[in-house]
């Protein structure tokens, strides 16, 4: 199994803001963002290798992802790095993370590594619980969503066959235009389900379903014990507070 780190997007004010051209390259305590999720993934024992998927431009630079093959995307969007990174996997599964992710673990990858397999799905994505993400990350401002089981945010991981990402890539570049907005996803979800779904009463057993209902395919959803991979660092709150957390390591 390979492992793809998502990392075409030119990330728009953020990167701006510290004066480099992608995002994947946003410094935290004096090192590129993208260089926290190689080594993660790299260290994560049911890995056999890792890629990195950048845009058209330019490839990044070799001392940010020491290690890591890199493959270029066609486009900088986010069906166009999803493809990349199937067509990057062959007939491995792929497990996809992205670049902005500073405190991922070895742990956390290979606990939703292994739940994929043991799950038998084409499409595992990861939740994590809000309060213990609050917990380890003070500060950070996450989208929510209640479910039975209690409240989560999405997280920056997942595994898939490299098919079914292909067979739903329309699927998939629709799913993830329309994830905040409301009117967005009551096309996508349907009107009852949405309904169900803000008043609490789906389960994440009925979030698989309809996902693979959705994307044509067999989805599981993974609610992983590890806070940080609901932590990206997509503002300059996040960025603050990576620094304060990384630095002091």
């Amino acid at each position: 199994m390979i492992g793809a780190i998502l990392a075409a997007g030119k990330g728009g004010d953020l990167a701006d803001s510290v004066g480099v051209s992608v995002k994947a390259l946003v410094p935290v305590a004096g090192r590129p963002l993208v260089t926290y999720v190689v080594e993660a993934l790299q260290a994560a024992q049911t890995l056999d290798d890792v890629v990195v998927i950048h845009g058209p431009d330019a490839p990044l630079p070799e001392e940010a992802v020491v290690g890591a093959r890199q493959v270029m995307a066609l486009g900088e969007s986010f069906s166009d790095t999803i493809s990349a990174a199937a067509n990057a996997a062959g007939d491995a599964l792929v497990c996809l993370a992205t670049a902005d992710l500073p405190a991922l673990t070895p742990e956390s990858v290979d606990a939703t590594v292994k739940f994929a397999l043991d799950s038998g799905a084409d499409l595992t994505y990861t939740i994590a619980d809000v309060g213990a993400v609050a917990e380890a990350f003070p500060g950070t401002v996450r989208t929510v969503v209640g479910l039975r089981e209690g409240r989560f945010t999405g997280g920056n991981l997942a595994v898939a066959r490299p098919e079914a990402l292909l067979n739903g890539l329309a699927r998939i570049e629709s799913a993830f235009g329309r994830r905040k907005s409301i009117v967005g996803l009551t096309f996508l979800l349907g009107p009852m389900f949405l309904l169900r779904l803000l008043l609490g009463r789906l389960s994440i057993a009925d979030a698989a379903t309809r996902g693979g209902a959705i994307l044509g395919c067999r989805v599981a959803v993974y609610a992983s014990p590890h806070p940080e991979i609901g932590f990206d660092v997509d503002k300059p709150c996040d960025l603050e507070l990576a620094e304060r957390l990384l630095g002091a390591r």
